[in-house]
């Protein structure tokens, strides 16, 4: 196992930069991207943080900067605003000094906008080719997935055949949507519901548990993939830094709106068919590892520290949510966490963390 970094000397400057690109969320309109716009600005002056926002052709790119602990919050946020799709992290870095001395949103073809102020958007534009973060998506793209193939009889390799299974796992959401319970529901119908013919589902899914388990991964797979985006290409100060990151998204993509109404999910999907899987864990800590910033000072916590810290945090947000959600919205909850994390990665124990939840003696 390799030796955790010691924490880095803080560093002269206090500023924080963090540079992403995204894309335009499903159903945002014009008027909608100014509104967020005119709230962002207001928020952005308040806390003293400045950028700029570029939105061209369906696409974001972002600057932000600020106080350290301010923007990791903020790119926390981001990440799970609906406005915001594939957010992919291109740099996060601390500076001498500010970019920018306010927060703007700039919107129009790019040609134009390059061209008209190219000096505006060099701070931004120059990490648009740093390769990074596409090594992180990359390594978990090829990990993806074998993660899955146990719940198949035959892997949909062709188009046509990964369309009928995501056709059947559409068809099982609605019908679930429609009835609010499992028991009544069967592969035969979920496939006539689909449009397919029950010899074609049972051609892929050898019965309706196994379609169930398998559409619970995907979305697990997609927020895995969400994180390795949200983790790459990140220069993180110290251990704690990359603790609260993880611990941030952790919570944030739990306490996010569920596709199924809390009822099925709570008491039917999750205790069931949601499980923490170690593999999948050990496949997201190697491309978080292989995303980080060439000079981030984390890299030397290895692997194996970061699965560790990665599943433990994952079992103990599980455990909660079962037990009450709520939980999970407490702010000594996040103290806790961030403890574990850290003992984990091998860094200090947050002063007060591990305390009683809802502040209850033990």
């Amino acid at each position: 196992m390799q030796e955790t970094t010691p924490r880095r000397a803080p560093p002269a400057a206090t500023i924080r930069q963090i540079v992403y690109q995204s894309t335009l969320g499903p159903g945002i309109a014009p008027p909608e991207i100014a509104q967020m716009a005119t709230r962002a600005g207001q928020q952005n002056r308040a806390t003293r943080v400045t950028g700029r926002l570029v939105e061209a052709e369906g696409r974001f790119l972002q600057l932000i900067e600020g106080d350290p602990g301010i923007v990791g919050q903020l790119y926390t946020a981001i990440a799970f605003d609906r406005r915001h799709a594939a957010v992919t992290t291109l740099a996060d870095r601390r500076a001498t000094g500010r970019s920018y001395g306010e927060w703007t949103l700039r919107s129009g073809p790019w040609p134009p906008l390059r061209a008209a102020a190219p000096e505006e958007f060099a701070p931004i534009l120059r990490h648009l080719d740093q390769p990074q973060g596409r090594r992180a998506a990359a390594h978990w793209g090829a990990a993806e997935p074998a993660l899955r193939l146990g719940y198949l009889r035959v892997p949909p390799r062709q188009p046509r055949a990964r369309a009928t299974v995501q056709r059947l796992l559409e068809a099982g959401v609605a019908m679930l949507l429609r009835a609010g319970r499992l028991e009544h529901l069967s592969l035969e119908a979920v496939a006539e519901a689909a449009g397919v013919t029950p010899a074609t589902a049972y051609r892929y899914v050898p019965d309706l548990e196994a379609l169930i388990r398998l559409g619970m991964r995907r979305r697990q797979d997609r927020m895995k993939r969400r994180f390795v985006l949200f983790m790459g290409n990140r220069d993180f100060h110290d251990a704690t830094e990359l603790a609260e990151a993880a611990v941030d998204f952790m919570l944030a993509q739990t306490l996010a709106p569920w596709p199924l109404p809390p009822a099925i999910m709570l008491k039917t999907l999750l205790p069931r068919y949601h499980q923490v899987d170690a593999q999948a864990i050990w496949a997201v800590a190697e491309a978080v590892q292989a995303g980080l910033a060439p000079g981030c000072g984390c890299r030397a916590i290895g692997v194996t520290r970061l699965a560790a810290a990665l599943l433990a945090v994952a079992n103990v947000v599980r455990g909660l949510l079962l037990r009450d959600p709520a939980l999970l919205a407490l702010p000594e909850t996040r103290g806790l966490l961030l403890s574990l994390c850290l003992g984990a990665l091998g860094g200090p124990a947050l002063p007060g963390g591990l305390v009683a939840l809802g502040g209850a003696a033990p």
